[in-house]
């Protein structure tokens, strides 16, 4: 019996510092306006191959719609292996493909690391 009142005690005690994490320390998320090129697959791939970019990596991926739901979604990762240019596609649908990030460079992460650094 001790042993229950003694575990009720330990939950309960955890529940409530949880409650207590001032907001200001709380990550404050929200969802982004960033600009991303959008279109047909077809045409979007039109794009990443004009750069001469291969798809090089595959990702299962979901991301929220509109209206709350989740979408499965197709991320695919073009490169050029001469130029060193990269493309981030999300399929999104039969319809829909967008460029959701471009650049020069990819470097492998060996170990963990901080962002920004």
């Amino acid at each position: 019996m001790i042993r229950l009142f003694l575990i009720l005690l330990l939950v309960f005690s955890f529940s409530a510092k949880a409650e207590e994490i001032p907001e200001t320390i709380k990550p404050q998320l929200y969802n982004s306006q960033k600009p991303v090129l959008c279109d047909t697959p077809d045409n979007i791939i039109e794009i990443i191959d004009s750069y001469d970019e291969n798809p090089y990596l595959k990702f299962d991926g979901i991301s929220p719609s509109t209206d709350g739901q989740y979408l499965k979604t197709t991320i695919v990762l073009g490169f050029n292996k001469e130029t060193e240019s990269w493309s981030l596609v999300e399929f999104i649908n039969d319809t829909t493909a967008c460029i959701i990030g471009n650049g020069r460079g990819i470097y492998l992460v060996e170990q963990s690391f901080k962002l920004g650094t």
